[in-house]
């Protein structure tokens, strides 16, 4: 992997990350204790971490 491969993935980690946070507040106010009970049992984006 090249230095530019590394930087323009790192270019696009905060808005894959404002996605995510974006989606999960629509869901949140759409779904209310469902989703809740949804993101218990389930990781965001990497299974075990995140």
């Amino acid at each position: 992997m090249t230095w530019v491969g590394i930087g323009l993935t790192a270019l696009l980690i905060p808005p894959l990350l404002a996605r995510i946070r974006a989606e999960e507040k629509l869901l949140q106010k759409q779904f209310g204790a469902e989703y809740e009970a949804y993101r218990a049992r389930t990781f965001r984006l990497i299974p075990g971490l995140y």
